[in-house]
C-alpha cells in the first residue's frame, strides 16, 4: 500500500473512533435527551459507514465478511433522513411531513442496498478504496443533496424567528458543522463516479463530530460538562488509589509464599478501608481541580460565592457590598456586566444599587426562577422608574435577571449581561446566582430588621396602649356592621367577598361557594338568601354527605306512598320544600355520580319528579352550593361532572381562610369571648396584648370554627378578668415558625411538579417535557418530595 492509501485507510478508522467516543459521552452525559438522541442516531450511521470503509481498506477483511460489509453500507442509506431529523430537533421545530417521507425513501433505499442496487461493492484506486455505483446511486446522490439542503434551510429559517438564546446557539453550531462537514462528504460521491477528486468524507465526518462535540463541551449545548468533570475526577481518583495497591501486590508477589499471602491479604484489607474513607474526598478534590482546568470561569464563580457568603452574613452590611457582589460575579462568571437593584418600597419600582461593566440600564431581561425557567419581562430603569418595554430596534444589553426574594417578598434583583465568550448562561450558572441571591436576601432582610428595631423603640409603649384599648374599638366595629349581621370582619379579603355577594344576591344565577372547612360558607349562603328577592321564601339547608345513600333520592326529590318499603305516605323532597325560596347544598362535591345526573336535570329543566310518581312538578327556586373540595381536580379525576360544575358555578364565590384575614381575628375573638362569657357567666373584659398577638400569629388550620372553640376553652379556664397567653398554651406550642429558604424551595418545587402532573393528567413523560427535565429526573424529584403520580386520564 502506498502512503496515500495508508492515510485514506486510517482516516475512516479515526472517524469511527471519534464517532464512538462522541456517542458514549452524549449517551451518558446529555440532559437534553431529545437533542442527544438525535445526535447519537446520526453518529451511529456515520460510525457503521466508517467501519465499512476501514474494513475494505484492510486486505482480506472484506472478502471474509462480505455479508457484514454490505449490512454496514445500509446505514449510509438512512443517514440523510437522520440528518434532516437532527436539524429539526436541534432547532426545536416540529418534525415535518417531508421528514417522514424522507424516512420512507431511506428505508426503501436501505432495502434495495441489501441487493447491491445502490452501492455495488468497493473498488481499489490509487488513493484508497471507493464505492462502486449501482443502478440507483444517482438517485441516492440526489437524496443526499436534498437532505443536506433542506437541513441547512430549516436551520437558516429558524434563525430569523424569535428564539431562546440556547436554541439559537445550537442552530448556529449545527450550521457551522454542516458547512465544515457536508462539502467534504460530497467529495466521496464525486470520487465514486471516478472524478479526479480526493475523497474527504471521513474528514467531513471527523469535522462534524468535532464541531458538535466542541459545542457541547465549550458552550454546553447538550449540558454534558458536569458528566465530563465527574467522569474525569472518578477516573483519576480510581487510578490514584489502584496504582499504589497494584504496586504493593507486585512487590509482595516476590516475597516467600507464606509471608506474601498474609501480607497481600492484610494490604488488600487495609487498601479497601483506605479506599472507602479517602475515595469520596479525593474525588471531590479532583472534581474541583478538573473544573478549574476545564471550566475555569465556573470554578472562579464558586470561589466568588464562597467569599461573598462570608460577607453577607455580617451585620451591619458594608457600604461597598453591592459593588463587591457585582465585581465578583462579573469576573467569576465572565459576563459583560452586572447590576444590583433594590426595591424602592413603591409598588413595581426598583432603584439601582450598583452597576459594574459600564452597560446601560436593562430595557429587557429574562427573569429566571429557582428552577431555571425564564420569561422575557420589562425591567425598571436606572432611576427606579416603572418598567417600560424597549423599542424594537434596541438590543437589550442584559440577558438574565435573578430575583432576590425571601418569604415571598421580592427585595430586588441581580441583572447580568451576556458572557464574553458567547456561551449561554445555563442551569449551573443559575444555581450559583440563586445561592448569591438567597444570601443577599437574608442580608437585606436582616439590615431592614435592624433599622426597624432602631426606629420603633420609641413606639413600643404607644402600641401597647393601642392594643389594650383595641377590645373597646372592636366591639364598636362589631355593632356597626351593615346588613351582614351574622358576618363579622372588616378585612379587605372579606370585604371583597361581601361586595361580590351584594352584587349577585339580587339575581337568580346559581352560586357556588368554595372555601376550607370552618370559613363560614353557610353564613355566606344565608346572606345571599337574605339579600335576594326570595328572602320571604324558605331557605332549605341540605348537608349532602349526611344523607344516607339509600334515601338520598327520596330526601332530595320526595316519594309517593308505596314507592318503596316503609313509604307509608307521600312526602315532598327538599327541592319541593324550597319552592319560592333558596336551597343550599352544603358539600355538594360529595354527591354520588347518580345524584349528580339527577341534580343536573333539575338545574336544566327547573322541574322535579318524586320517586314512584309520573307527575312532573315545576320549580321556582335558587340553588346555592358550597364545597371544601377542589372540584377542578375532581373533574379531571372523573369524580365530578364538568357540566354540573358549570351549572352550579355560574358565579363562584371563594371564602378566604382565616389565615388570610388576620385583621379580623381580634374582632372575631372579642365577639366569641363576649358571647361565651355571657353564656358561662364569667366577668371577662378582654384579651391581653400578648394574647391578641398570639392569636394573630397562629395559622388557624380549622379557621373560624377552631377560633371559636379556642376562645370558649380559654373562657372556661380563665381565672382572671383578662385572657392571657397562659390560657392559649395549645397555640403557643403549635405556632408555625417562619419558612426557611430550603423549605420555600421545596414548596416551590412541589407546586410546580403537581401543576405539571395536573396539566398532563398524571402522565410523567409529558410532565417531564413540560418542566424541561428528563423523565428519570422527574421520578427522582417526585420521590424526594414524597409525591405520587395520579393515574393518567385517557
Amino acid at each position: 500500500m502506498t502512503s496515500l492509501q495508508i492515510i485514506f485507510a486510517a482516516l475512516p478508522l479515526t472517524a469511527a473512533v471519534a464517532d464512538l467516543v462522541a456517542i458514549i459521552v452524549v449517551l451518558l452525559g446529555s440532559k437534553d435527551r431529545r437533542v442527544g438522541d438525535s445526535f447519537v442516531v446520526m453518529a451511529c450511521c456515520m460510525l457503521f459507514w466508517s467501519i465499512a470503509l476501514a474494513a475494505e481498506a484492510l486486505p482480506g477483511v472484506a472478502e471474509s465478511h462480505a455479508t457484514l460489509m454490505r449490512a454496514l453500507t445500509v446505514s449510509m442509506m438512512v443517514l440523510p433522513a437522520t440528518v434532516m431529523r437532527a436539524a429539526a430537533v436541534w432547532s426545536e421545530q416540529e418534525i415535518p411531513t417531508s421528514t417522514t417521507a424522507t424516512w420512507v425513501v431511506a428505508l426503501l433505499l436501505a432495502g434495495l442496498q441489501t441487493r447491491g442496487w445502490v452501492l455495488d461493492g468497493f473498488v481499489a484506486v490509487r488513493w484508497g478504496v471507493m464505492g462502486q455505483p449501482g443502478p440507483l446511486y444517482s438517485a441516492y446522490a440526489v437524496f443526499v443533496a436534498f437532505a443536506i439542503t433542506t437541513s441547512a434551510v430549516t436551520c437558516w429559517r429558524t434563525l430569523s424567528e424569535p428564539l431562546d438564546p440556547a436554541v439559537r446557539l445550537r442552530v448556529r453550531y449545527w450550521l457551522l458543522a454542516a458547512a465544515a462537514a457536508f462539502p467534504l462528504s460530497l467529495t466521496n460521491i464525486a470520487a465514486n463516479y471516478r472524478l479526479p477528486v480526493l475523497p474527504l468524507g471521513s474528514l467531513g465526518n471527523i469535522a462534524l463530530v468535532g464541531v458538535l462535540t466542541y459545542a457541547a463541551v465549550r458552550h454546553r449545548v447538550m449540558d454534558i460538562d458536569i458528566f465530563i468533570m465527574r467522569a474525569a475526577a472518578t477516573l483519576l481518583a480510581s487510578v490514584a488509589l489502584v496504582l499504589p495497591i497494584a504496586g504493593a501486590v507486585i512487590w509482595l508477589h516476590h516475597l516467600p509464599a507464606g509471608v506474601s499471602g498474609l501480607l497481600v491479604a492484610g494490604c488488600l484489607l487495609l487498601a479497601a478501608l483506605v479506599s472507602l474513607s479517602v475515595f469520596s474526598r479525593l474525588r471531590s478534590y479532583l472534581e474541583q481541580e478538573v473544573e478549574s482546568s476545564l471550566f475555569p470561569m465556573r470554578h472562579a464563580a464558586r470561589d466568588a460565592v464562597r467569599s461573598l457568603t462570608a460577607e453577607l452574613v455580617k451585620l451591619p452590611l458594608s457600604t461597598d457590598l453591592h459593588a463587591r457582589i457585582a465585581t465578583s460575579l462579573m469576573r467569576g462568571l465572565g459576563v459583560t456586566g452586572v447590576a444590583v437593584y433594590r426595591h424602592s418600597r413603591k409598588p413595581g419600582v426598583f432603584a439601582l444599587a450598583h452597576a459594574e461593566g459600564g452597560l446601560a440600564a436593562p430595557p429587557s431581561v429574562r427573569t429566571c426562577d429557582l428552577q431555571g425557567h425564564d420569561s422575557t419581562l420589562p425591567a425598571p430603569d436606572a432611576e427606579g422608574g416603572k418598567p417600560t418595554l424597549p423599542a424594537e430596534s434596541s438590543a437589550p444589553p442584559w440577558e438574565v435577571q435573578v430575583p432576590v426574594r425571601t418569604n415571598g417578598a421580592e427585595l430586588g434583583f441581580i441583572a447580568l449581561g451576556p458572557k464574553l465568550s458567547g456561551a449561554r448562561i445555563d442551569d449551573s450558572d443559575l444555581t450559583l446566582l440563586n445561592m448569591v441571591a438567597a444570601q443577599l436576601a437574608i442580608a437585606m432582610q436582616n439590615a431592614d430588621y435592624v433599622r426597624q428595631i432602631e426606629t420603633q423603640k420609641g413606639e413600643i409603649e404607644q402600641l401597647r396602649k393601642r392594643l389594650e384599648d383595641e377590645n373597646v374599638v372592636l366591639r364598636a366595629e362589631v355593632r356597626s356592621v351593615s346588613q351582614f349581621k351574622e358576618i363579622i370582619g372588616a378585612s379587605a379579603a372579606l370585604q371583597r367577598v361581601l361586595t361580590l355577594v351584594e352584587r349577585v344576591a339580587p339575581t337568580t344565577a346559581p352560586i357556588l361557594i368554595t372555601g376550607e372547612t370552618g370559613t363560614g360558607k353557610e353564613l355566606i349562603a344565608r346572606a345571599i338568601h337574605d339579600l335576594s328577592p326570595r328572602r320571604n321564601g324558605p331557605l332549605i339547608n341540605v348537608n349532602c354527605p349526611a344523607i344516607p345513600a339509600g334515601l338520598a333520592e327520596s330526601e332530595l326529590f320526595g316519594h309517593e306512598r308505596g314507592a318503596f318499603t316503609d313509604a307509608v305516605q307521600s312526602r315532598p323532597g327538599k327541592f319541593e320544600l324550597a319552592h319560592g325560596g333558596t336551597i343550599f347544598l352544603d358539600e355538594v362535591g360529595d354527591l354520588t355520580p347518580d345524584l349528580q345526573v339527577k341534580l343536573l336535570r333539575v338545574l336544566q329543566e327547573h322541574e322535579t319528579q318524586r320517586v314512584g310518581s309520573t307527575k312532573v312538578r315545576k320549580l321556582d327556586l335558587r340553588v346555592v352550593a358550597a364545597t371544601n373540595r377542589d372540584l377542578a381536580k375532581d373533574m379531571r379525576a372523573g369524580r365530578f361532572r364538568e357540566d354540573l360544575y358549570y351549572r352550579l358555578a355560574a358565579v363562584p364565590v371563594g371564602v378566604p381562610p382565616l389565615r388570610e384575614r388576620t385583621d379580623d381575628i381580634p374582632m372575631l375573638a372579642s365577639y366569641f369571648l363576649e358571647r361565651a362569657a355571657t353564656m358561662h357567666q364569667k366577668p371577662l373584659t378582654g384579651f391581653s396584648a400578648a394574647a391578641l398577638d398570639l392569636l394573630r400569629r397562629y395559622s388557624w388550620p380549622g379557621n373560624i370554627r377552631e377560633l371559636q372553640n379556642v376562645v370558649e376553652r380559654a373562657v372556661l379556664l380563665c381565672a382572671s378578668d383578662t385572657v392571657t397567653p397562659a390560657y392559649l398554651a395549645d397555640l403557643a406550642t403549635t405556632e408555625h415558625a417562619p419558612r426557611s429558604f430550603g423549605t420555600a424551595m421545596r414548596e416551590e418545587k412541589t407546586r410546580r411538579v403537581e401543576r405539571a402532573l395536573a396539566q398532563t393528567g398524571g402522565n410523567q413523560a409529558a410532565a417531564a417535557r413540560l418542566l424541561g427535565i428528563s423523565a428519570n429526573n422527574l421520578a427522582r424529584l417526585m420521590k424526594s418530595l414524597g409525591l405520587k403520580s395520579p393515574r393518567a386520564v385517557h
